[in-house]
C-alpha cells in the first residue's frame, strides 16, 4: 500500500511535469484532479484494508455465513463502489473543480482532463 502511494505521488509529478509546457491553469488543474483523486483512492484503500481485516480476524461463524455468499457478488459490490465514485465524478467534475477552489479559467480549461480522470477512478477502484 505504500509503495501504491509512492507510485501515485510519483505519477502526479510525472503529470505536472509534461503538463506544466501548458501553462499555469493546466498545472492548477493536475494538482486540483490529483488532490480529489488521491481521495478517492485512499477512501477505497480504507475500505479494501477493512475488509481483509474481516476475513483474518473471522470467526468459523463468520466464514460459514461468507461461504454461502456467490462468487460474484464481491465484483457487483466492486462494480457498485465504483459505479456511485465515477458516475458522479464524471458529471460533475467542474463543479468539484469549483469547490476546490478554482477560478473560471481553471474550471474552463481543466474540466476535460477532470472529468476523464475523476470519472475513470471509478475503474481503477475495480483493482482493490
Amino acid at each position: 500500500m505504500v509503495l501504491e502511494m509512492v507510485l501515485e505521488s510519483l505519477f502526479a509529478v510525472v503529470d505536472v511535469f509534461w503538463v506544466g509546457r501548458l501553462g499555469a491553469d493546466a498545472v492548477a488543474t493536475v494538482g486540483l484532479t490529483e488532490s480529489l483523486l488521491s481521495l478517492c483512492l485512499r477512501w477505497d484503500w480504507g475500505l479494501s484494508l477493512r475488509r481483509r481485516r474481516w476475513w483474518r480476524d473471522g470467526s468459523e461463524k463468520k466464514i460459514r455465513r461468507a461461504r454461502r455468499v456467490p462468487g460474484g457478488a464481491g465484483d457487483f459490490l466492486g462494480f457498485g463502489v465504483s459505479a456511485i465514485v465515477g458516475i458522479p465524478s464524471f458529471l460533475y467534475a467542474s463543479d468539484l473543480l469549483r469547490l476546490m477552489g478554482a477560478s473560471p479559467a481553471i474550471v474552463a480549461t481543466g474540466s476535460g482532463y477532470a472529468r476523464i480522470a475523476l470519472g475513470g477512478s471509478g475503474v481503477v477502484l475495480l483493482l482493490f
